[in-house]
């Protein structure tokens, strides 16, 4: 690409430090689905959904079916958007570094939400989730402030044959 086409001097394309992010990204889906049929599908099995709905059982919770159905839509949302920013990421086009500052902002807010929201249920949020918690606060306070300064992001993510109108 020449400087006529928008790119500035100094570092471009997938490699430096933005190869952490990229693989980060990659690597997100298969986390996010291993997750899900872990944790969250199982709950779904009749037997369970049934005593998580059951008012008679001791210590039930009425909100928990719906927190449940809650992360379960949020997951399914952010695996979409996961994979849509994979798409954008490695196209290099010019909507990734915006996408990934809110993709980040999402996947920390999502989690402080839903640990929020199991705590005021009464129930005790485990470490898992506190390490989740933690682990996106550290990701967005490095990863966001990183792509609003890097010149290797300004001149690798410089595409604009990739908008989103010209694919849908």
């Amino acid at each position: 690409m020449s400087q006529s086409d928008g790119a500035q001097d100094g570092p471009r394309g997938l490699g430096g430090w933005l190869i952490l992010p990229a693989i980060g990204l990659v690597l997100s889906p298969l986390r996010m689905g291993f997750q899900f049929f872990t944790d969250l599908w199982p709950v779904f099995d009749s037997e369970i959904w049934r005593q998580l709905n059951d008012a008679s059982r001791p210590g039930h919770r009425p909100m928990l079916p719906t927190l449940i159905m809650g992360e379960t839509v949020a997951n399914v949302v952010m695996f979409a958007f996961t994979l849509v920013l994979i798409w954008f990421f490695f196209r290099k086009s010019r909507y990734a570094p915006r996408l990934f500052i809110v993709w980040l902002a999402l996947l920390l807010v999502v989690q402080v939400v839903d640990t929020a929201l199991i705590s005021s249920l009464g129930i005790r949020v485990d470490g898992e989730s506190m390490r989740d918690v933690v682990r996106s606060l550290v990701a967005a306070a490095i990863w966001i402030p990183y792509f609003l300064v890097s010149k290797r992001v300004k001149n690798t993510f410089v595409e604009p044959r990739h908008d989103v109108a010209r694919h849908f």
